[in-house]
């Protein structure tokens, strides 16, 4: 763990919020049953149609990485839904690349980035194919409407270790500074936020390093390689970070 605090010690935390988890995740809206398709034709491989390509966020996925999707499934063949993740509220979770799910979903999902939404349209060899399950008759053609909620990387990226002595933090703040007497948030300029601001008793991922006013460092979630975990607004830690 870190070095020892003295009493009555001044403190500078340069932080990451990596992620959150709301407390009160938002009801989706269960989807109408979709219109019979028009002449939709037999596929022949998998179709991947992004509605959102200005949503996705940061890399794609790898073969082995933990994905978090939201779907509902429909037959091609005359738009009738067999299951949907939406209607239960509960995302479904696996590891994608790695034949736990139908190959459509493992080639498909393996090009979308966080926070795109797509329709996956699946002939029946990269699905079930001459096999029945359960609404799903044998040879069907299948269309997928998704959300790749997130991921997490099964090979995560080593970031650097943060190294006493510093007059200048890794996000830009000269430390001479910094007025000591009052509390300040300071951001990064050269980083950027993305969807809303957490709320209390959201679930928090953070990376931080703990700086004493003269530069050394007594603590670091970066040097130990492992994020840290809170409820926000709860008292769970320091009030400056509440």
């Amino acid at each position: 763990m870190g070095a020892k605090i003295p009493a009555d010690s001044d403190l500078v935390f340069e932080v990451e919020l990596l992620d959150f988890t709301s407390a009160k995740p938002k009801q989706a809206k269960k989807e109408e049953e979709p219109a019979k398709p028009k002449d939709a034709g037999i596929p022949t491989k998998v179709l991947v149609d992004i509605s959102n390509e200005e949503a996705g966020v940061g890399d794609f996925p790898e073969k082995g990485d933990k994905i978090s999707v939201h779907y509902t499934g429909t037959l091609l063949t005359n738009g009738s839904k067999f299951d949907s993740s939406l209607d239960r509220k509960q995302p479904f979770e696996f590891k994608v690349g790695t034949g736990q799910v139908i190959k459509c979903w493992d080639e498909g999902f393996l090009q979308l980035k966080k926070g795109h939404k797509a329709k996956l349209t699946c002939p029946a060899t990269s699905a079930y194919g001459k096999k029945a399950m359960g609404a799903i008759p044998a040879n069907s053609d299948l269309v997928f409407e998704v959300e790749l909620l997130d991921f997490t990387s099964k090979t995560p990226k080593k970031v650097p270790e943060v190294e006493s002595g510093v007059t200048t933090t890794k996000g830009g703040v000269d430390l001479s500074t910094v007025n000591m007497e009052e509390f300040q948030v300071i951001k990064n300029p050269d980083t950027v936020g993305e969807g809303e601001l957490p709320k209390a008793n959201d679930k928090m991922k953070v990376h931080y390093t703990g700086i004493f006013a003269d530069g050394s460092v007594f603590d670091s979630s970066v040097n130990r390689g492992q994020p840290f975990d809170f409820t926000l607004g709860t008292g769970s830690v320091i009030k400056c970070w509440d």
